[in-house]
């Protein structure tokens, strides 16, 4: 309210915010890779900090046959609780009076279109460093980070593919629907294979890549370049590479020029992970402060502000259905 000296949390209506929550949720569902394949949490109003999901451990099969007259040996089905601590994201961009009156764009729509693109991203690169954290993992050469100075090849591929099966880790057949709402709809089965784009080359190279255009009726993901056998690779700038995390560099991408900049390249399939859903009435919260209204400290109404905060969380349900592949990109 101007003149009262009171700071409020919003300049804008209730309406006025729901439009703004809107197109920042449709902004950030176009730029979602990971979180189009995770089922997703409601985040509640007033609730607590820690979310938890319950998972129920597989029987054994059952290799003996029944006796006449014998009761089996009863089996006691198991559950176990992972649980996840949420974090706070803020975006806050400053708005000045002068920017306010000369810009010659509409510069609170501008600053609205790029605090949800810092908040998609934001939000996807803490996915990504949890699962890049996944104890199940493959290295392309060596048996450590420090060794690794080769790609990613089909045969390391393989030994992924072998080890998910093992668990009876489920394909991907389904996603989160790139609206609003909490829809899901079918995609082409297959194991996730998400990584940065400056592999592009090497998986392409791959034995067995098939590009996404010849997909025939199947509509490839934003970001998907194509497959090898049952996997679907999706890239982004999001899945940052280990500078200099690896052995001589060679003929590899390097920071330094010394040591091979290390890739982690996340394969996962059904229920192996999921996260916050960044849906809803409480998906974010958009807290705005225009110029030209006159606050207690701001007596002239000079500054204002564009911000938005949410709760997010990325949690790892089963290592043994995902697993990352480190490797390095040929420099080109």
């Amino acid at each position: 309210m101007a003149g009262t000296g009171i700071t409020t949390s919003s300049d804008l209506s209730y309406r006025q915010q729901a439009q703004i929550v809107q197109k920042l949720l449709a902004e950030t569902y176009r730029l979602e890779v990971f979180g189009k394949y995770a089922t997703g949490q409601t985040l509640k109003a007033r609730n607590t900090m820690t979310m938890k999901w319950k998972g129920y451990d597989k029987l054994p099969i059952i290799k003996t046959a029944a006796v006449e007259g014998v009761t089996p040996t009863s089996q006691k089905l198991t559950s176990r609780d992972v649980s996840l601590t949420l974090k706070q994201l803020i975006s806050v961009q400053e708005l000045t009076d002068v920017m306010d009156d000369t810009h010659e764009d509409d510069i609170f729509n501008v600053q609205t279109e790029r605090g949800a693109k810092q908040m998609a991203q934001s939000i996807e690169f803490d996915s990504f460093a949890t699962l890049k954290a996944c104890s199940n993992v493959f290295y392309a050469n060596g048996a450590a980070v420090t060794d690794v100075n080769t790609v990613l090849t089909a045969t390391i591929q393989k030994k992924v593919l072998r080890a998910l099966k093992r668990q009876d880790t489920g394909l991907i057949t389904k996603k989160v629907s790139s609206t609003p709402n909490f829809n899901t709809e079918s995609v082409l089965p297959g194991i996730i294979a998400v990584g940065h784009t400056d592999l592009e080359g090497d998986i392409r190279a791959m034995t067995g890549f098939i590009d996404a255009k010849e997909y025939g009726n199947t509509k490839p993901e934003e970001g998907e370049i194509g497959a090898v056998g049952q996997v679907r690779y999706i890239l982004t700038n999001i899945c940052e590479a280990d500078t200099d995390a690896g052995g001589v560099k060679g003929t590899m991408v390097s920071t330094s020029g010394t040591s091979a900049d290390v890739y982690s390249v996340i394969y996962f399939g059904a229920d192996a992970w999921d996260r916050v859903a960044f849906k809803g009435a409480f998906a974010a919260t958009p807290m705005i402060l225009k110029p030209n209204v006159a606050r207690h400290g701001d007596p002239a109404g000079q500054r204002g502000s564009v911000a938005f905060k949410t709760m997010i969380g990325t949690v790892i349900l089963n290592d043994t259905h995902m697993a990352v592949v480190k490797c390095a990109a040929t420099d080109l």
